[in-house]
């Protein structure tokens, strides 16, 4: 099983010492999600940094009429918010979430839950600065993460906006692996921007030509 903590993120770095990467790795503490609880919602400054290590978390942005219907609709673990939101992002194991910028803008109804129980490795932006004036190689490991952050995010966004249906399909089911079926098909749908019924198509479809080349 692949590993998601701080250390095995950045084993790919060169020139950063050892001791350095294992200093960084103390600032971070496990938290524990349950299903739909909220990481952080709209205007929520990156006070955090988080990686998360186990489960799926839900980034997606609330529509005025759905925010206004309740408030209160984390709390209920039963029910179904996907229809009315629009899924910006899906993170998995080994993704980092948060940067020291603004996590979410302020203006945007924005949410970041869990999906099912999940656990993160969390710091704040208090402790990375001060560790950062201690030791100058945590300032190279930031700008690592924020990099790394940054190419997800382009990969995403050719993915969403310049592909067509049937291609952004099959990365999403690329991507997501054997989590696919761990997440609601109405979020996938969201996370696509397609109709279910759309989705459910392809979906199919894909599932025939993989039986034909079996024959």
């Amino acid at each position: 099983m692949e590993r998601h903590d701080i250390p095995s993120s950045l084993a790919h770095l060169t020139g950063i010492a050892q001791e350095s990467i294992q200093g960084f790795a103390r600032l971070f503490q496990p938290i524990e999600l349950d299903r739909n609880q909220v990481l952080c919602g709209p205007g929520q400054n990156g006070r955090s940094i988080y990686l998360l290590t186990r489960g799926l978390l839900h980034h997606y942005r609330k529509s005025a009429e759905s925010q206004a219907e309740n408030d209160n609709i984390h709390q209920d673990p039963t029910h179904d918010k996907a229809q009315s939101n629009q899924t910006l992002n899906i993170y998995l194991p080994g993704s980092y979430i948060g940067s020291p910028a603004r996590l979410l803008a302020p203006s945007q109804l924005d949410y970041v839950t869990a999906l099912g129980p999940s656990i993160l490795l969390a710091t704040s932006q208090l402790k990375l600065q001060g560790h950062c004036l201690l030791d100058p190689d945590a300032s190279q490991l930031l700008f690592a993460i924020q990099q790394a952050t940054l190419q997800n995010q382009l990969r995403l966004i050719e993915m969403l906006h310049l592909q067509p249906a049937g291609r952004r399909q099959q990365v999403m089911s690329e991507n997501l692996g054997d989590y696919l079926g761990k997440i609601p098909r109405q979020v996938l749908a969201s996370y696509l921007a397609l109709s279910r019924k759309h989705l459910g198509r392809l979906i199919r479809e894909q599932k025939a030509i993989i039986e034909k080349g079996k024959i």
